[in-house]
């Protein structure tokens, strides 16, 4: 790898290993967001709807809710398959939450990173400072 020196105590190499990290993380959300799927089904399982980041994949309908009248079996699709996208979105921001961490509690792999690019500018506002001190009269 390049050597970069010692430029305000950062370790580049470091920083550019855990930046390449984490664009291997957000691959890793991005191909398995695409094999997500909701799925919901009203109480009965007269109507069961399958979400993807497409759209409506399947919908299912029990013989038995053809009994019911036109406007409840439509009511009843809206609501399974807003019931499924929603699924699709809870197990989306799981997925997000065990690859990348969630905000609250960042994942353990990121901490470190996050710590010394924290330490790093804290360290070269400081040395500025020191600098304009010096230059002040």
């Amino acid at each position: 790898m390049m050597d970069f020196g010692d430029f305000a105590h950062i370790d580049a190499e470091k920083l550019l290993r855990g930046t390449q990290e984490q664009f291997a993380r957000l691959e890793e959300v991005q191909r398995r967001t695409g094999a997500l799927t909701g799925v919901a089904s009203d109480g009965n399982a007269l109507v069961t709807a399958e979400y993807t980041q497409e759209g409506l994949r399947d919908l299912r309908l029990d013989p038995a809710a053809m009994r019911l009248s036109a406007e409840d079996l439509a009511d009843l699709i809206k609501q399974v398959i807003a019931a499924s996208a929603d699924d699709l979105r809870e197990r989306a921001v799981a997925l997000m939450s065990e690859v990348l961490g969630s905000p609250a509690e960042p994942a353990p792999h990121t901490t470190p990173l996050g710590q010394t690019t924290v330490r790093t500018y804290e360290e070269a506002m400081a040395r500025l400072d020191t600098l304009r001190r010096r230059l002040d009269p």
